[in-house]
């Protein structure tokens, strides 16, 4: 979806009488525009996308690599796209022959033919409509508000559908005959136990909780001291270079929460390169449980270790894991995130980071 510039833009809005809401006029337009590369996920209703400056080979092959990223590597994954020359060149192809996922392509002039297509309607009436964005960074904050409200709407709508769907299925299926006959109710309270037992022996759902390595009450803080003393890169051995600004990932391999913040930490390591900021990652585990994990989750940012794990955590008050801490050149944190990060952390993470 795009370009996407900073200009005013009509609407309706409520306004005082006889002083109407007029639109200033934009002589001049500095800022350039940007590209937003969307994705819609068609089982789950859920729509999300990464901001671009353009829509190059190279932007349009790392948006693809982030979204497979947030799919297991055995699952197919069927991508449809349109008929942009980008989406067609060698290698897109390669990529996709690499990693499970096929490319179907629209036909020509029916473009209408792809269900994402429909979606840009509704975020251009909550977003664009009645605006006059300063910055980019408020667009983006803006579209990312409206994804995360129309997710969650449309899960909801669909959970009372499905709902409203069997309950009108059991009344015409089981009550539109006689109710005195002995047969239905004996059928009615066979299905009533069927259901019970399958709501026991249901499993819940899968949740990632912090995780408790250390019982001080003292917790890591902004404007305390970050100390990196003691951690070793698991290659060579050599010191951290703690000289600079850089954004610290904390983690442990038995914590569950950990495993599902690597999918955030390498998205904020690739958007970090570009602007060659900082970003590590410290392991509180011995070196070889370390390298193997590393391997396992396909981390992608450089990973260090703690010779000294009690020491550590006890000078930086690491108390809960996974954490993500943004440390200056002196050695005071500036910020802490702890447990998994959401959407919004990711966010202001790359704001505070990346600028």
């Amino acid at each position: 979806m795009g370009p996407l510039e900073l200009r005013p833009i009509a609407g309706r809005t409520w306004a005082a009488a006889a002083h109407p809401d007029r639109l200033p006029a934009t002589y001049t337009r500095p800022h350039g525009t940007r590209q937003w590369l969307a994705f819609l996920d068609t089982k789950k209703d859920h729509l999300w996308g990464l901001f671009k400056p353009s829509q190059t080979v190279e932007d349009v092959l790392r948006a693809f690599q982030w979204m497979r990223s947030r799919y297991p590597v055995k699952e197919r994954i069927y991508l449809i796209l349109d008929n942009f020359s980008p989406h067609k060149r060698l290698e897109v192809r390669r990529w996709a022959r690499e990693t499970n996922v096929s490319l179907l392509w629209t036909p020509t002039n029916a473009s209408w033919l792809n269900h994402i297509e429909c979606q840009f309607t509704e975020l251009k009436r909550f977003v664009f409509t009645n605006s006059n964005y300063k910055s980019h960074q408020q667009v983006n904050i803006a579209i990312y508000d409206f994804l995360r409200y129309r997710n969650r709407r449309n899960a909801k709508h669909k959970k009372t559908y499905l709902k409203r769907h069997w309950d009108m299925r059991f009344k015409t299926q089981y009550w539109s005959a006689k109710r005195g006959s002995i047969w239905r109710i004996t059928l009615v309270v066979v299905f009533i136990i069927i259901a019970l037992l399958a709501i026991s022996d249901s499993k819940p759902k899968r949740v990632f909780p912090t995780c408790l390595v250390s019982n001080t009450k003292s917790e890591l803080d902004v404007g305390c001291y970050f100390s990196l003393y003691g951690v070793k890169e698991l290659r060579n051995s050599c010191n951290i270079d703690s000289a600079s600004d850089m954004l610290v990932f904390v983690f442990s391999i038995f914590c569950p929460g950990c495993e599902a913040n690597i999918v955030h930490w390498n998205y904020i390591f690739a958007m970090s390169e570009r602007k060659k900021a900082s970003v590590v990652g410290i392991s509180l585990d011995p070196k070889g449980p370390t390298t193997a994990y590393i391997e396992g989750q396909k981390i992608q940012f450089p990973v260090f270790f703690c010779s000294d794990q009690f020491n550590f955590q006890h000078a930086n008050h690491v108390n809960i894991l996974p954490l993500t801490v943004l440390r200056s050149h002196t050695g005071v944190v500036q910020g802490v995130w702890r447990g998994v990060l959401s959407d919004r952390d990711v966010l202001r993470i790359q704001l505070a980071v990346l600028g």
